[in-house]
């Protein structure tokens, strides 16, 4: 087997439905509405964001868009994070790529729970959608969210690296995103963390290389169920 080129590890897509939507019912029982690190929100724009998360699951995103944008004019970043993303991705109503991604820059600059916007932020600059395309801006903000723990984020921003877009190369440093992307059960991270312990330490991490390739096929990434634990010359 020959080493496995950038393009055999393709970086996340932005998708429809985004992480903080899609964990947004398990947000009414597991936090109080609207909260969030940082400034106390209103409870008028916490009671606007509670209602989104509410229409959201019930699948009325017309209903949804409304009223993430009351909590986010009220001073829910929450809610403007949210709103962002399905303006992103034309969720009830039009999409409106551009003001989503002035609005996630804006979140992802501020910190605390506008870290949650970094990555689709990342996303949107690497892709080009809402602006001009920004690699390095891509790759800072991959950064910023793989230490804030997103799995994903962690993925991608190891492979920005890995490739050297938005930057130099560094397979080396990529290992500490992709062991944490592999820590949280990320099939992908876990097949290229072996990968690029084999071509960085070769038979020296002999036993690392295997764990991560059993994880990797553990986790339904069938590229880590066969594969070798050395480089062939």
């Amino acid at each position: 087997m020959t080493a496995c080129r950038p393009a055999c590890f393709p970086l996340t897509t932005l998708l429809p439905a985004f992480a903080v939507l899609t964990m947004a019912a398990s947000l009414l029982t597991a936090a109080p509405a609207g909260a969030q690190s940082g400034p106390v929100v209103p409870p008028a724009a916490a009671e606007a964001y509670r209602q989104g998360v509410t229409a959201h699951v019930r699948g009325d995103h017309a209903a949804a868009r409304t009223a993430f944008e009351t909590a986010c004019n009220g001073g829910s970043v929450t809610g403007c994070v949210d709103l962002a993303l399905m303006l992103a991705a034309g969720e009830g109503g039009p999409a409106d790529a551009a003001r989503a991604r002035t609005m996630l820059t804006s979140a992802c600059d501020a910190g605390g729970v506008g870290v949650g916007a970094c990555h689709p932020l990342a996303v949107m600059r690497l892709n080009g959608e809402g602006g001009a395309a920004d690699p390095a801006g891509a790759r800072a903000a991959f950064n910023i969210a793989w230490e804030a723990d997103e799995p994903h984020a962690c993925y991608d921003y190891a492979v920005m690296m890995i490739r050297g877009q938005g930057g130099e190369r560094a397979p080396v440093d990529a290992l500490a995103p992709l062991q944490k992307a592999c820590d949280w059960d990320h099939p992908a991270g876990c097949y290229v963390l072996g990968v690029v312990m084999r071509e960085s330490y070769g038979s020296l991490r002999a036993n690392e290389i295997a764990e991560a390739f059993r994880r990797a096929c553990d986790l339904g990434d069938l590229r880590g169920c066969d594969a070798p634990l050395t480089s062939r010359p």
